[in-house]
């Protein structure tokens, strides 16, 4: 009997980070040697197809990918963030090999099944690795998914991603700030493996949050829960766009595909973020260089690092950081000007964090300018 074993392997359910794998070892191979590319595909699949079958007879093989996959399941390494990649080795993340208890929200609506993969969150900032799967009736050639909500278990808004305007115009939100209205003030994203969708159909994606405000949240829920956007055919921020013109624009241009549906996931937050201690930092000495600065305080915790302090309003500030005593630099992610009072403005700020290094001198620095003149300085900071 003759074995068709392209067949077989055909009938293998690749796991998607091996998949990722080979996809970018073709990729690279593509850009040097088109004869290299074939060789480098003939390996990777003989090398898979012999993994796959370790992998099912061989418990002791098993056990060493489960424990050697932790970097491929960081997702938040795309971040590039010093401080997120050392918290996720240090298993302060939900979903990661290193707790043994992978993520299993999920929730699904209109032939759309939205799973939350990943997350980290600490008093400052807050970061959700989720893939939006659509089922074979979506023809489509993309599919973008956000995050529309977050509130925790008070029922406190920490996040919102409608525009600007609908947030303000939104009657309960009558005589409010922006920042009393939500916690967390700005988002980002990144989009995994982007523009695979038609053969995968699936969307992965991260959103991290964070406050530049002066309020930092006093305790960490004990759950959140997270209700995504629509889903289209086209970037959140492009379907918003298409809809504020008026109706001949819309009649020259192609409208966009959407689906509303229900995906809201409520998630228990894990106790090792719950008790998380926050690390705090002082001004270590006042001297005659720094007497004009006056430092609040400047915290750590497991995914982020927070800063306040208080300069002259006549100084034009940028490139704030963090340094360890070993010279390391903690880059700024965003920061934000806050009141001017007395002739003083604060300035507030949110770095990678040094959580898990046994840092013994920490340094603040930035650059201001004064007189037209741009001047670098650096405080050294204590332990309280």
């Amino acid at each position: 009997m003759k074995l068709d074993y392209k067949d077989e392997l055909n009938k293998i359910e690749i796991p998607e980070e091996i998949d990722l794998i080979i996809e970018k070892a073709i990729r690279r191979a593509k850009n040097r040697h088109k004869n290299f590319v074939v060789k480098t595909a003939a390996v990777l699949a003989a090398t898979l197809a012999l993994f796959v079958v370790l992998n099912n007879i061989s418990p002791t093989f098993a056990k060493y990918v489960d424990d050697t996959s932790t970097t491929i399941k960081n997702l938040f390494s795309k971040f590039n963030d010093r401080g997120i990649n050392t918290a996720v080795k240090n298993g302060f993340v939900q979903g990661s090999f290193k707790d043994k208890n992978e993520l299993s929200n999920s929730v699904s609506d209109k032939g759309i099944t939205v799973t939350i993969n990943q997350l980290a969150i600490d008093k400052n900032e807050l970061i959700v690795g989720y893939t939006s799967k659509a089922d074979n009736s979506y023809k489509w050639n993309d599919l973008n998914q956000e995050i529309l909500q977050i509130t925790d278990d008070s029922g406190r808004l920490l996040y919102d991603g409608r525009d600007f305007d609908e947030i303000m115009n939104d009657k309960k939100n009558t005589g409010k700030t922006y920042d009393q209205i939500v916690f967390y003030n700005g988002s980002s994203k990144i989009f995994i493996d982007e523009g695979n969708f038609k053969s995968s159909r699936k969307k992965q994606m991260i959103m991290g949050f964070a406050s530049t405000g002066s309020t930092k949240l006093s305790t960490i829920p004990k759950s959140i829960n997270i209700k995504f956007t629509y889903c289209s055919d086209r970037d959140i921020m492009s379907v918003r766009d298409y809809y504020r013109h008026g109706y001949v624009y819309r009649i020259f241009h192609k409208s966009p595909k959407i689906v509303n549906g229900n995906w809201s996931i409520n998630i228990k937050i894990d106790d090792k973020f719950i008790n998380a201690k926050e690390i705090k930092y002082i001004k270590a000495q006042e001297t005659s260089e720094n007497s004009s600065i006056k430092i609040d305080s400047v915290n750590l915790y497991p995914i982020s690092a927070y800063g306040s302090f208080f300069i002259s309003n006549d100084w034009t500030f940028k490139n704030p950081y963090l340094q360890d005593d070993e010279g390391n630099i903690y880059e700024c992610k965003e920061s934000g000007t806050g009141y001017n009072n007395g002739g003083v403005k604060e300035i507030t700020a949110n770095f990678q964090s040094p959580y898990f290094k046994n840092v013994k001198k920490l340094y603040l620095g930035f650059t201001y300018k004064k007189n037209g003149v741009d001047k670098n300085i650096k405080i050294e900071l204590k332990q309280k």
